[in-house]
């Protein structure tokens, strides 16, 4: 289950826009906890990216219980279809 929130909260992230921090220090601690599989290469991510992530999880952290089993359950679903059935 963590594989596929960490999963989701990276999906979520690569939709998103600007954020506001992308220094590790500057993330809320719910942000850290979320993200805390990269905390070790946070800095080689280029900017961007933990931006997108940073943005990615503070979206995850906004989202009642409800809808964060909506997209974990769209996501193992997406996740179980074979090559090429994903794609739009």
């Amino acid at each position: 289950m963590y594989r596929s929130w960490l999963i989701v909260v990276t999906l979520l992230a690569l939709c998103a826009g600007p954020v506001f921090a992308s220094n590790w220090n500057e993330l809320s601690t719910q942000q850290q906890r979320l993200l805390a599989p990269y905390a070790d290469r946070w800095d080689s991510l280029d900017e961007k990216q933990r931006e997108r992530m940073a943005l990615g999880a503070q979206r995850w952290l906004e989202l009642d219980p409800a809808q964060r089993q909506k997209f974990s359950q769209r996501y193992e679903r997406w996740q179980s279809l074979d090559p090429g059935q994903g794609t739009l």
